[in-house]
C-alpha cells in the first residue's frame, strides 16, 4: 500500500518540503517529531520523503528512556 502510494503521488515534493524546512529553519540537524509538526505533509509522506530522499536517520540514545522511546534524528546530507 506505501509502495502504491509512492508511485501515484510526486514523491520528489515531499523531499523538496522536508529540505525546504532545513533552510526555513536554519537547522543541519532535526528531529521527525519537529519535523511532524512543521512540514504540513501526511506522516507517510515524511517518512517516504525521508527515506527517498538524501537523509540519514538515527536514533537519539538516552539513558533515560527505554529503546523504543527514544527519538529519531534527521540529518540532511547535503
Amino acid at each position: 500500500e506505501v509502495v502504491e502510494i509512492a508511485h501515484s503521488e510526486n514523491v520528489s515534493d515531499w523531499i523538496n518540503a522536508i529540505a525546504n524546512y532545513f533552510v526555513t529553519a536554519g537547522v543541519k540537524v532535526t528531529t521527525l517529531s519537529e519535523l511532524r509538526q512543521k512540514v504540513k505533509i501526511a506522516p507517510v509522506e515524511i517518512w517516504l520523503g525521508l527515506l527517498l530522499g538524501d537523509f540519514a536517520l538515527s536514533q537519539v540514545q538516552s539513558e533515560l528512556s527505554y529503546f523504543y522511546d527514544n527519538e529519531i534524528s534527521v540529518e540532511r546530507k547535503q
